[in-house]
Order: structure tokens, then C-alpha cells, then sequence
């Protein structure tokens, strides 16, 4: 088998301001999730609000403007994972799609656009990831549940005039095309509570079978394709 040697490479990012709000949130020492995107933006969730900015546009006071986007309420704490942030060739800002740890979702299809609301019927279940699918048909997006539960969330329509409505519907996945890795200790449950999902795929892909979905529980790793994911 041919080794392959990988070179990682850390890029120093320009510095720069933060907007007032953020610095606020950020001095007061509060629980918040950040990321910071390939095309310069960056975005802080604090409680039930996400605020947005781009750290390569400065205004005049020296500050960046920024998005102060309402999330759906919940009982427990958004991560990372809650949210989807994405970038259309077709728009000329990120739309943001935040789903809530009870499946309460919240569509903004561009960071100016107002807000599209649906509520997931997850039966008891637990939100633990939600992840792009760009596809031949478009952007979908798929949500993942802590008892090994997806949901696929499709926008109702493509088009620029689109107010960010969705759509969704369960899906159950085929066992047998399922393969598992189990990490030591007795034999996994299979309602064992997922912790965290992923999903790998090449950026140029639009094909689902090409997609490979992880889902990581306390003793075991699942693997399947996008595929595999249709109903039996």
C-alpha cells in the first residue's frame, strides 16, 4: 500500500476588529461558539442569537458591520453543529440555517432576507448535526438526530425570489449497506445516543453516493453513504 505524506500548513489570519456587540459578549466572558469561513466571515452564537460579520469589510469607525440574526428559542445550548452557514454562487450574501437541539429550524436565506420557521417532529429526539448537501438538484441539507434518526431538508424552491422555505421528510437508513467500527468494549446499542455527525465528500461532487456519512456514540462509529440514507 502506497503512503501518502500530507503537509498541513497554518495560515496566520489578518488582524481585526470585532464588531461592538461581539466584543461586549466576548469581554463579559459568556458561553458562546464561533467559526470563522474561508471567504472572511465570521459568526458568534450567544444564547439565541448569531451574530454575523465579514473581517475583511471595515466601516469608517473602524468597526465591521454586522447581522444580528434571531435563532430558534430552546431549553438547551446551540453548538457549531446547530448551524449551517453556506455560500450561493447566485446570492450575494450567506444564507444561515440554524436548527435548535428540539428541532426547531430557522431558514435565512441570505443574512438581509427574513427568516423562514419549521418545526421537526423528531419524536423525542435530539438534534446533534445538521450539514450541507450540495447536490445536481441544488443545496439540501441533512439533519442528523441522536438516536441515529436523518432528516433530509429540501428547499421548496431555487430560485433568488425564494423567501427560504423548506421542506422535509424522514429517512430511515438501509442497515445492511451500513457499516460499523466498534471502539472497544462490549457490543454497541443500537439506540445508543449518537454524539456527533459528519459528513466527508469532495467539494466538486454533486453526487450523493460519493458522500459518506459518520456517526460517532460512546462505543462505536457508523459509516454510511448519502444514499444509504433513502427509505428501505
Amino acid at each position: 500500500m502506497k503512503e501518502k505524506q500530507v503537509e498541513l500548513k497554518v495560515e496566520h489570519l489578518r488582524s481585526s476588529e470585532h464588531p461592538v456587540l461581539v466584543k461586549e459578549i466576548l469581554s463579559d466572558g459568556a458561553e458562546v461558539c464561533v467559526s470563522i469561513e474561508e471567504n472572511g466571515f465570521c459568526w458568534l452564537v450567544h444564547k439565541n442569537s448569531m451574530i454575523v460579520w465579514n473581517r475583511l469589510d471595515q466601516t469608517s469607525s473602524g468597526y465591521p458591520s454586522a447581522y444580528t440574526l434571531a435563532l430558534p428559542s430552546t431549553g438547551l445550548r446551540y453548538s457549531n453543529e446547530h448551524i449551517c452557514f453556506y455560500q450561493s454562487e447566485d446570492r450575494d450574501l450567506p444564507g444561515v440555517l440554524a436548527v435548535s437541539p428540539e428541532g426547531s429550524l430557522r431558514h435565512y436565506v441570505q443574512l438581509d432576507r427574513k427568516a423562514f420557521d419549521l418545526d421537526i417532529d423528531l419524536n423525542n429526539d435530539i438534534v446533534v448535526g445538521v450539514h450541507p448537501l450540495n447536490t445536481s438538484s441544488g443545496l439540501f441539507f441533512l439533519l442528523s438526530s441522536s438516536r441515529s434518526g436523518f432528516y433530509m431538508v429540501e428547499p421548496s424552491s431555487h430560485r433568488l425570489s425564494s423567501n427560504g422555505a423548506v421542506i422535509y421528510r424522514e429517512l430511515r437508513p438501509k442497515e445492511k449497506s451500513r457499516l460499523s467500527f466498534f471502539l472497544g468494549g462490549p457490543a454497541a446499542d443500537p439506540m445508543e445516543d449518537v454524539k456527533r455527525s459528519y459528513v466527508f465528500y469532495n467539494d466538486r461532487s454533486v453526487l450523493l453516493e460519493e458522500k459518506l456519512v459518520a456517526t460517532f456514540s460512546a462505543n462505536s462509529l457508523k459509516l454510511c453513504t448519502a444514499t444509504d440514507t433513502n427509505d428501505a
